[in-house]
């Protein structure tokens, strides 16, 4: 699958010209970052982190309605636990670049809807505590290496600037690390992203119809 969105987005940058109309977006915007955990443990008190992202979205519109959006992103994901007011937030934050790839319908000349596939390679790792610095944990690899998962979004067209919101439902367990109960056995831990992107863009025309 991941030679697949790279494939795909390599050709969007060389297909003829003529075809469809062809466009880049830039885009930058916060992340709404949390994960899924599942465990024996009983762990429930993960919270949403604030983050960030930014990317590259070059579209191919197949026609006034259907376009297929490939991206390349810069994105932290992660979460944050509350501690409580005395110890405070303790924030894990994961670097990634995502590639995707989408197929968008409009619903009406100023709104689209996009269903289609991530895949990240983890580019680093940090953890903060309380009020401390943040900690650089690339060599702990807390994480797995990449990620893979389901995006849909939702954008609305004014001119060349747009509104982006999207949702990625992480399906890959990203969880590197090994729990044990009090006699050594080994307890199962699954880590999942969530995560909502909210960001503004603007389109540079390459070619038209």
């Amino acid at each position: 699958m991941r030679k697949k969105l790279l494939f795909l987005l390599l050709g969007l940058f060389t297909a003829h010209y003529g075809q469809a109309q062809f466009d880049v977006g830039l885009e930058a915007g916060i992340t709404l970052a949390n994960v899924d955990i599942q465990s024996q443990l009983g762990i429930d008190n993960n919270q949403t982190a604030q983050y960030y992202y930014a990317g590259l979205s070059p579209r191919y519109a197949f026609g006034p309605k259907v376009s297929v959006i490939a991206g390349v992103a810069y994105v932290a994901k992660g979460y944050r636990i509350d501690n409580g007011p005395a110890f405070g937030d303790s924030k894990f934050r994961y670097f990634y670049i995502d590639f995707s790839a989408e197929i968008e319908y409009k619903i009406h000349k100023t709104v689209g809807i996009g269903l289609g596939l991530y895949d990240g390679f983890k580019v680093g790792e940090a953890q903060k505590f309380g009020g401390d610095d943040w900690i650089d944990t690339k060599d702990f690899k807390s994480i797995e290496n990449s990620d893979f998962g389901l995006i849909g979004a939702l954008r609305v067209y004014y001119k060349k600037f747009y509104l982006n919101i999207r949702y990625a439902l992480g399906l890959k367990d990203i969880n590197n690390i090994t729990y044990t109960d009090d006699n050594g056995q080994p307890i199962e831990v699954e880590l999942r992203n969530r995560h909502f992107q909210i960001g503004i863009g603007y389109r540079f025309s390459v070619s038209e119809e």
